[in-house]
């Protein structure tokens, strides 16, 4: 495909990602020459970056910004006088980007990690939030979501998270992440099946009848009829879909334990509509 030059001259940048410690490599001409793969992106630094990137386009949809975007890039900067020449880049594109809506983005940013880095390392919150109370709480959720994905696993070549190009000091990613709170012991995921009942899109939930036969081991638990939090406009679409076509539906959630309420909450993480000849479609309306 080439390279191509870019005349976007607004910088939309909400994370930056990167190697803890400056890698080592060679400027030979003007071509940098890297020792190893890792020098260039860490597994974990991949793995955090698709974690941001997927909760702030949920939290997009969540806001309903049709005419904006969240993407990311791995930037090379073949110069001499830069210690990190390779990084993650990502950005708030389109035409509803903003400055004002990138530092929405970067305060959203900054609470998805929340539960991984602790909040003193982040920065104190401002005297006046710009993100809501529904927003902070939806964002909270995402962040004990990312959190139970990293629980005590060991994070050995740190990755720094900067909020911005012009935050110099970021956070680090690294060592034993943080392991359940009592918050969120609970929390796990598994996949099940059944048919949909019904949805509420102002309340972003949606309802089923759930099959027992066709659960995974984790989902014993659930069974008959379920309500399950959705936060995704693509789910709620593809969940209609099958509503209307009277199709069983096949998901993953993942199981939390709510302190305040004390009840188990569970929030979809994948779905898709599974196919269903004549016979077993009459058998459901008969169901």
């Amino acid at each position: 495909m080439g390279i191509h030059e870019d005349s976007v001259s607004f910088d939309g940048t909400i994370v930056v990602l990167h190697p803890a410690s400056a890698p080592h490599v060679v400027n030979s001409g003007g071509v940098l020459e890297f020792e190893e793969d890792s020098s260039i992106v860490l597994p974990a630094q991949k793995q955090l970056k698709d974690a941001v990137v997927s909760a702030l386009n949920d939290f997009r949809d969540m806001r309903k910004l049709a005419a904006t975007s969240v993407e990311w890039r791995l930037r090379i900067e073949p110069t001499h006088n830069v210690e990190f020449p390779a990084t993650y880049v990502v950005r708030l594109v389109g035409p509803g980007a903003t400055a004002s809506e990138v530092e929405v983005f970067r305060a959203a940013a900054r609470l998805v990690f929340r539960d991984l880095i602790p909040q003193r390392i982040l920065g104190e919150p401002e005297d006046e939030p710009i993100l809501s109370e529904k927003e902070q709480e939806f964002l909270g959720t995402l962040s004990r979501g990312i959190a139970a994905k990293f629980a005590s696993r060991s994070i050995k070549q740190g990755v720094m998270v900067r909020f911005g190009f012009e935050d110099l000091s970021g956070a680090t990613v690294q060592g034993v992440m943080p392991s359940l709170t009592v918050e969120q012991k609970a929390l796990g995921t598994m996949w099940a099946a059944g048919r949909p009942l019904g949805f509420d899109e102002q309340k972003s939930t949606v309802t089923l009848w759930v099959t027992p036969g066709a659960n995974d081991e984790d989902a014993s638990e659930i069974e008959g009829r379920t309500e399950i939090l959705c936060h995704d406009l693509d789910f709620l679409r593809v969940f209609a879909r099958a509503y209307a076509n009277r199709s069983l539906v096949k998901f993953q959630v993942v199981s939390q334990q709510e302190a305040r309420k004390q009840k188990t909450v569970l929030t979809l993480l994948e779905l898709e509509e599974v196919a269903v000849d004549p016979a077993e479609s009459f058998d459901l309306q008969l169901g």
